[in-house]
């Protein structure tokens, strides 16, 4: 639990420091030195030097909030908050030099007078992370993202960082189903977030609508992202979650190329390199290459029931003699007592095939169709169906 709050506050200590540039330049711009020797006193140059004094405590101490503040920081700070009461810096400010008993309220004031700095929202966020108030911690998050465009970039990943831990899920499904703007980011993120991805597909199903906007939620990035890191059945899940009952069911999903792939590798992932490539189309797999040029065409993600099946493929012409091309089976999972690859050469228009994973301890498998174009010349070619059932 801790190890977690620990990366809450870590994270606000990054999330401070993008804004660093910013924040200074607009301290520089306003030139806070000057401007609080001239008379009547300027409240927000004041705000703006006890505001730079705590940040660079801030990052010296590695994103932690400092424990006391020095005597000319609160002076700088009273003198802005009394020449200028709605100073939210200021506040902070003295926030932070209050004792334990007066300053969380202190800081909620200063919150209230603006959503926009930083110093103030980092603060609560640490505070929400020191009570282990995951939802608050969302909430200031949120907050942040919404008020300041380049908190994104630092933001974001600590927050899918955050999803490592299953109790996150319930917390992160409130806040996304409200549909905030940052949300397209966020899922993008997710997906290339290894830690994350599990409770990232979870999440997913929660949030999950029929009428929903699915260009936000980037569920191919985050389906392939799973069949990557070996989570096949989540990635199965959530392909069943995105999909008609039908293809879901099937074995070899989209087996009669019907349709363009959505959701590689649950369904078809094709190849395009230059010199050779896979395409769907015309309701065929559109195979080509170039002389001696060849390798894997398009290959699927499969689960294979411990069963006798029968497995069919049949192609739009007969396949030239001088092509090479065959139908590969090999065990998609980790695991000590790997079964041998499965291996059917195609010649034929149509090909009829009896396999078996009777014996075998391997779930899931790489459908792949290979191919290998002569010296002499290149080949285009369709397979018009590929079917797999049990027998």
């Amino acid at each position: 639990m801790l190890k977690s709050i620990m990366i809450w506050i870590v994270g606000v200590a990054l999330a401070l420091a993008a804004a660093l540039t910013t924040m200074g330049a607009i301290a520089k711009n306003k030139a806070p030195e000057r401007a609080v020797a001239l008379s009547p006193l300027n409240g927000f140059a004041s705000q703006n030097l006890a505001s730079k004094a705590v940040i660079a405590l801030v990052v010296a101490n590695d994103g932690q909030f400092p424990s006391r503040i020095d005597s000319d920081t609160l002076k700088w700070a009273k003198q802005g908050f009394l020449a200028e009461p709605v100073t939210p810096e200021a506040v902070a400010t003295l926030a932070l030099g209050a004792g334990e008993s007066s300053k969380r309220e202190l800081m909620h004031k200063a919150f209230a007078l603006t959503r926009r700095e930083q110093l103030v929202t980092g603060w609560m966020i640490a505070d929400s992370g020191a009570q282990d108030d995951v939802a608050q911690i969302l909430h200031y998050y949120d907050t942040m993202l919404r008020t300041s465009a380049q908190s994104a970039s630092v933001v974001i990943p600590i927050m899918v960082g955050g999803l490592s831990s299953e109790r996150f899920i319930a917390p992160y499904a409130d806040l996304l189903s409200k549909y905030p703007p940052w949300a397209s980011q966020f899922w993008a993120n997710l997906a290339v977030t290894p830690g994350s991805i599990v409770n990232g597909a979870a999440l997913r199903k929660r949030v999950y609508r029929d009428t929903e906007n699915r260009e936000v939620y980037k569920d191919a990035n985050l389906i392939r992202a799973l069949a990557q890191n070996y989570h096949f059945e989540a990635a199965e899940k959530l392909y069943a979650l995105l999909v008609d009952e039908v293809s879901a069911s099937a074995i070899i999903r989209n087996g009669s190329f019907e349709r363009e792939s959505q959701y590689a590798p649950l369904d078809w992932l094709l190849a395009s390199t230059g010199e050779y490539g896979a395409s769907i189309g015309q309701g065929s797999l559109q195979l080509s290459g170039i002389q001696n040029s060849g390798g894997i065409f398009a290959r699927q993600l499969v689960k294979l029931p411990p069963a006798i099946m029968q497995i069919e493929i049949k192609a739009t012409d007969r396949i030239p003699t001088d092509v090479e091309l065959s139908i590969g089976l090999t065990c998609a999972e980790k695991i000590d007592d790997v079964p041998k690859a499965i291996r059917i050469q195609l010649a034929e228009q149509a090909t009829l095939r009896k396999i078996s994973n009777k014996e075998s301890n391997c779930n899931y498998y790489w459908l792949d169709v290979i191919g290998r174009a002569s010296d002499s010349s290149g080949f285009d070619l369709g397979l018009e169906s590929l079917s797999l059932r049990r027998n």
